[in-house]
């Protein structure tokens, strides 16, 4: 996992180190020239910088047909893989280890609620099994 997520680290700043263009009059990515002879300028949704359409990625947002640059649509890649639409911030660069080991400590035992679960909190489960424990004790006698 985070190998992965190293390796689109390392991917979008190559991209980000690479271009060149002013993302007006040139694509911002591999810096063409637009015009009439030149390429054709698309906006990118997200950066709002011209790129030209072989360095662009048409996707699907909220049932529309958005356009992106390379490195907005790597960025949003990244975004998705490694948690950080949850956490609202991307994983910096020490906090990746070189190599994950597995262990007991990745599974955290702490409930997500810090206050005491009251009865109605309680699952079904747990219902179903003071259910069953009340069906197979027997009646105490009245007196």
């Amino acid at each position: 996992m985070y190998s992965l997520l190293s390796k689109l680290i390392d991917r979008l700043e190559n991209m980000k180190k690479h271009a060149t263009g002013n993302g007006s009059s040139q694509c911002v990515l591999c810096a063409d020239g637009f015009g009439m002879l030149g390429a054709s300028a698309v906006i990118c949704v997200d950066c709002h910088k011209s790129v030209c359409n072989k360095c662009s990625i048409e996707t699907v947002y909220n049932q529309q047909v958005i356009t992106l640059c390379k490195i907005c649509s790597e960025n949003r890649e990244l975004w998705k893989k490694s948690g950080a639409w949850f956490f609202r911030s991307l994983p910096s660069r020490s906090s990746l280890p070189a190599s994950v080991k597995p262990s007991a400590s990745c599974i955290s035992a702490t409930p997500l609620k810090n206050d005491i679960l009251t009865s109605e909190d309680d699952s079904s489960s747990d219902e179903q099994q003071n259910n069953t424990g009340r069906l197979n004790q027997r009646p105490s006698p009245v007196t």
